[in-house]
């Protein structure tokens, strides 16, 4: 009768041993996936940073033109202010 309980004790830690295994696997699996969700995270809260940076950019827009025969671009509101002071002269 020993003999017998000593083989049930052995088939009882066995599958003890592979459930310690597979929860340890688990928590492998589930700190990659928390791992990969922190990394998708982190990017993801780069590119709302970097597109909030737009938006704000966006706000005060500068419009560029180049007068014929210029080589440089001008702020266009520079351009209409030059523009508006020659038509006063003119007037």
């Amino acid at each position: 009768m020993s003999s017998m309980i000593s083989a049930n004790n052995s088939r009882n830690e066995q599958p003890r041993t592979l459930r310690t295994q597979t929860n340890k696997m688990n928590d492998l699996n589930s700190s990659k996936k928390s791992a990969n969700l922190e990394e998708v995270l982190a990017i993801a809260f780069q590119e709302i940073r970097e597109l909030k940076a737009e938006v704000e950019r966006l706000k005060s827009p500068s419009l560029m033109y180049r007068r014929p025969g210029a080589d440089a671009h001008e702020k266009i509101t520079d351009y209409l202010d030059d523009v508006d002071k020659r038509l006063k002269k003119l007037e």
